[in-house]
């Protein structure tokens, strides 16, 4: 019996192990996102006019890249809730790949 006991609670220790790192890569996710919503547009006005177009350009491709961001962490962060809903249940996830331009 005694050795019962002891897988138990090995088992509930792992299990609240993998709990907790679970919650701590949910909070990371939170922190990157509101680093995201902290990221600013380059302001034109500090540039002279004949850069105007291409400070648009770069705004927009800011505004995408952001965007990606958000739909890469805010999917990690369901699945990672997922996960903690159904610790035993195995499960493939497949995130679609992102389209990031260069220019």
């Amino acid at each position: 019996m005694t050795v019962g006991l002891g897988l138990g609670s090995y088992f509930n220790d792992e299990v609240k192990k993998f709990e907790s790192r679970i919650d701590s890569k949910m909070s990371k996710i939170g922190i990157e996102l509101s680093d995201l919503e902290t990221t600013t547009n380059i302001n034109t006005t500090e540039f002279y006019d004949n850069f105007a177009e291409q400070i648009k350009l770069l705004n927009s491709q800011i505004k995408n890249t952001k965007s990606d961001y958000k739909t890469f962490f805010n999917s990690l962060k369901i699945a990672l809730d997922e996960k903690k809903k159904n610790l035993f249940t195995v499960e493939i996830w497949c995130l679609a790949p992102l389209q990031a331009t260069v220019a």
